[in-house]
């Protein structure tokens, strides 16, 4: 098989994919509109889920703000206590101390999984390492140069009565020209401890579980290896990405189940099979 007929084999089935590596708002000066009980929104600028921000009523605004322009084209706020009835707006400003107004979006959906609504039990905190937290991702139709972003969130039917997140995320993200090979492989860890009792019962030590995500870059051009690269050299394994197959899949929770936000958990190779094609093999496991 020739070289045409090997590329049209390589079908985008992961059209879009989409990663944010570089996150500018571990540089920003952050401020809410509200917090409560000391959990400042410059909790959300950690890598962990077990510190948050939580506001003090379930409509609130984040700020950032930068003394240098910023490359932004995407905001996202994984492991938080949203509904799927809330909504989110991201405004851009660009200029000195943020004086322009550049972009806005409208007003989104902020959790788009269906099945990510908890219903009347709460969703805070304590249950992000249980498989039970949004995650709320907006990609921008453009990349701007921006020195202060405003985020509005509303979910006045948060049984939590407030709304937390446990990381921000902004900055530009990359896709590659051809994106993930067939064969996406999506997995949950269950560290949960079963023990078999004299009288017979099973009883579960409960335990956190969390999620993997791997997946094939394939036939990658010059550019696409370059960047790869610096993601493995920069973040390594040790600051995490978020990576989402989907982002504009018409199946809400297609988007939802197939975005992470982890770390690469295997020291990651650049093939180089054929002429000026690169592949390599991405293993990411949730913060």
């Amino acid at each position: 098989m020739g070289l045409l007929g090997l590329l049209k084999d390589t079908k985008e089935y992961m059209a879009n994919l989409r990663i944010l590596y570089n996150n500018v708002a571990t540089s920003a000066n952050i401020t809410a509109s509200s917090t409560a009980g000391g959990l400042a929104p410059s909790n959300m600028l950690n890598y962990t889920k077990g510190l948050v921000w939580r506001s003090s009523s379930t409509t609130a605004t984040i700020y950032l703000n930068w003394s240098d322009p910023k490359s932004i084209s995407a905001v996202i706020l994984p492991f938080n206590n949203l509904t799927n009835t809330s909504t989110i707006k991201v405004r851009l400003y660009t200029g000195v101390s943020g004086g322009t107004l550049a972009y806005t979006s409208a007003v989104l959906p902020a959790i788009v999984g269906t099945f990510e609504n908890w219903g009347s039990t709460s969703s805070g905190v304590n249950r992000y390492s249980f498989g039970k937290s949004g995650c709320t991702a907006v990609w921008l139709p453009l990349t701007l140069l921006v020195t202060k972003i405003e985020i509005d969130i509303i979910d006045t039917n948060n049984p939590d009565l407030y709304l937390e997140a446990s990381s921000i995320l902004v900055g530009a993200y990359w896709s590659p020209v051809r994106n993930t090979s067939i064969g996406v492989d999506l997995a949950i860890t269950d560290l949960s401890e079963n023990t078999r009792t004299q009288s017979g019962n099973l009883i579960t030590n409960i335990g956190p579980n969390f999620r993997t995500l791997k997946f094939n870059l394939d036939y990658m051009p010059v550019t696409d290896r370059n960047i790869l690269l610096q993601i493995l050299k920069i973040n390594g394994m040790h600051t995490p990405i978020f990576v989402s197959l989907f982002p504009t899949d018409i199946n809400s929770e297609t988007i939802s189940i197939y975005q992470i936000y982890g770390k690469v958990i295997n020291s990651a190779s650049i093939l180089h099979p054929i002429y000026s094609f690169y592949s390599s093999s991405l293993d990411i496991e949730e913060v």
